[in-house]
């Protein structure tokens, strides 16, 4: 059990589902953004009314709804970036003629990433430092 859902016999087979207890808030607010689930109906990918009712609740979760990535213009080289977005990201180097990519996680211990474009993997406050002699393509993306 987490909170308010309890485990539930699924009454068209395939063993228990974790649902909101329908007395509880969570329950609560389900039906009250997306109406009831189609219970009535069996649970399959051809059964239009649970397809309706789950796109529903999917869409409104935001989950699809990733941030657009950001470019960022490199200044002079070597061009440092600190990725300063909460969580986890990807920094993407591209084009241009680049001689050195360096990661760091202080700003001043600066590590070689081996390959001279690419998508590395970057936490909150994590820098990345491009050295190149054409200017490349920084391209930010928030995971």
């Amino acid at each position: 059990m987490y909170g308010s859902e309890t485990y539930a016999e699924n009454p068209y087979g395939g063993g228990l589902v974790l649902a909101p207890s329908p007395g509880s808030s969570g329950y609560q607010n389900i039906r009250s953004r997306f109406g009831s689930p189609p219970w009535q109906s069996p649970l399959n990918e051809d059964n239009q009314q649970w397809r309706k009712w789950l796109q529903e609740v999917w869409s409104s979760t935001n989950a699809m709804k990733l941030p657009t990535p950001t470019t960022t213009a490199p200044s002079s080289s070597p061009y440092v970036h600190q990725f300063q977005q909460a969580g986890r990201g990807r920094i993407l180097v591209s084009s241009g003629t680049v001689s050195l990519i360096e990661w760091s996680r202080d700003g001043a211990t600066f590590y070689p990433v081996g390959t001279s474009g690419g998508a590395f993997f970057v936490a909150q406050n994590d820098y990345i430092r491009v050295t190149y002699t054409v200017a490349p393509t920084v391209l930010e993306i928030l995971d």
